[in-house]
């Protein structure tokens, strides 16, 4: 999981993707969130899919909708926020309800700087 948390981050760090998007015009959200998940192929020999389970992966997709309520292109969770370190590009967008879950969390976004 290292790796994949790592190059995450550094994703966040570089804003390609997000760099890519507006100058072909159109906008994306990314909704990050950590934790622990499950991932796997299910299906018959014919028919088979991937597919990721866990909170963290609803905590996630739900992040990526309230991207467009709050009007910002990247959302995180606190614990990615935590995982991240004091050099986070990621900073405090204030504490949010987020359907489907009983709590208010606390929000970052992708700061402006590079």
């Amino acid at each position: 999981m290292a790796g994949i948390v790592h190059k995450g981050y550094s994703w966040l760090r570089r804003r390609w993707l997000l760099d890519v998007a507006a100058a072909h015009d159109f906008t994306i959200r990314v909704g990050i969130a950590s934790g622990d998940l499950v991932t796997g192929t299910i299906g018959s020999a014919d028919r088979q899919s991937f597919t990721v389970y866990g909170d963290a992966v609803n905590l996630a997709a739900r992040l990526e909708s309230q991207c467009k309520v709050l009007g910002v292109s990247v959302l995180a969770d606190q614990q990615t926020r935590d995982a991240y370190g004091v050099a986070s590009p990621l900073e405090p967008c204030g504490v949010e309800m987020i359907d489907g879950l009983a709590v208010q969390v606390p929000v970052f976004s992708l700061s402006a700087a590079p």
